[in-house]
C-alpha cells in the first residue's frame, strides 16, 4: 500500500496536533481516503484528520486496512519536512515507511515497526446541531488565536446581533475582538435559531490546531451555548483537520 501527497507540511503539523493527544493512533485507510482520530485522556478535546482519496497524487490501496502507528515517532521525523517536500507513506512487511521527497527527487526515508496491540480508545462520532456557524479567513483565525492566547487562558465566544465576539480572559484582564460578515471580517456568519449564544473554552486546547491553520484555505467555526466548539480547517483538495473542544463551566 502506497500513498503520496504533494504538501508534507500539512501532514507534519496535522499529525503533530494529533500526537499532542495520544502517543499512538490507528491510521484508517479505505477506498474513500485516509483518517486518523484521537481523543485526549480527559475527554475535553477530540481531533480528526481526514484526507480524501482525490487529494492524493498516488493512492495505491486495494483493501480497507487499519494500521496502528507510533505517532510520536513518525511526527518527530516529519519535523524535517520543508515547504516544497512531498510525503509518501508505504505499508509493507509489518512496517510503515515515511518518505520525504524533495523537489529534486531526493528521498529521506524513515522506517518504523507497526504496532499490533490496540493503541487508543474508541473515538465516538460526534453529532451535534450547532446553532452558530461562521467561516473565517485562515490568517484571521491564526491572528485571533495569537492575540487571545497572549491575553489569557479562557476563550469565550459570544454571538449576538449578527456579530461574533472573541474574548480572551484571565484573572488579570481580557481582550475582546468583534467580527461580522457585514464588515467583511468574516466570510460568513449565521445562527439557525436566531438567538444569542455564549460559551467558554480552555484556550490551550486550540494551540496545535491554530498552528495548522496557517496552511488552511479557510476555517469553519461552530458553537452554541453550553455546547462544544467545532473548528474545521479546510485545506488542499478537501483535506481537513477537525477539532472539538468541550465547554468550560462558567
Amino acid at each position: 500500500m502506497k500513498l503520496r501527497f504533494s504538501d508534507a507540511r500539512i501532514w507534519r503539523y496535522s499529525l503533530a496536533a494529533v500526537a499532542e493527544l495520544v502517543e499512538s493512533a490507528a491510521f484508517e485507510i479505505d477506498e474513500n481516503g485516509f483518517r486518523v482520530r484521537a481523543i485526549d485522556p480527559s475527554h475535553v478535546s477530540m481531533i480528526d484528520f481526514y484526507v480524501p482519496r482525490e487529494a492524493f497524487d498516488v493512492f495505491d490501496v486495494e483493501n480497507k486496512a487499519t494500521y496502528n502507528v507510533n505517532l510520536e515517532t513518525v511526527s518527530k521525523f516529519l519535523k524535517r519536512a520543508s515547504k516544497k517536500d512531498e510525503l509518501q507513506l508505504e505499508f509493507e512487511g509489518g512496517k510503515i515507511s515515511t518518505v520525504l521527497i524533495s523537489p529534486d527527487g531526493v528521498e529521506r526515508r524513515f522506517k518504523t515497526p507497526l504496532l499490533y496491540e490496540k493503541v487508543s480508545e474508541e473515538v465516538p462520532e460526534i453529532q451535534v446541531d450547532f446553532p452558530v456557524r461562521a467561516k473565517l479567513y485562515s490568517q484571521a483565525f491564526y491572528t485571533l488565536y495569537k492575540v487571545l492566547s497572549e491575553a489569557g487562558d479562557t476563550l469565550t465566544l459570544v454571538y449576538e446581533d449578527n456579530e461574533l465576539r472573541f474574548i480572551g480572559s484571565s484573572d488579570i484582564g481580557e481582550v475582546e475582538v468583534s467580527l461580522s460578515a457585514e464588515q467583511g471580517t468574516l466570510i460568513a456568519l449565521e445562527s439557525t435559531d436566531g438567538g444569542s449564544h455564549r460559551s467558554s473554552y480552555s484556550i490551550e486546547y486550540f494551540d496545535d490546531t491554530a498552528k495548522v491553520s496557517r496552511l488552511a484555505d479557510d476555517v469553519d467555526l461552530e458553537f452554541g451555548t453550553d455546547l462544544p466548539c467545532k473548528v474545521v480547517l479546510n485545506m488542499l483538495r478537501g483535506t481537513r483537520l477537525t477539532l472539538y473542544v468541550a465547554p468550560r463551566a462558567e
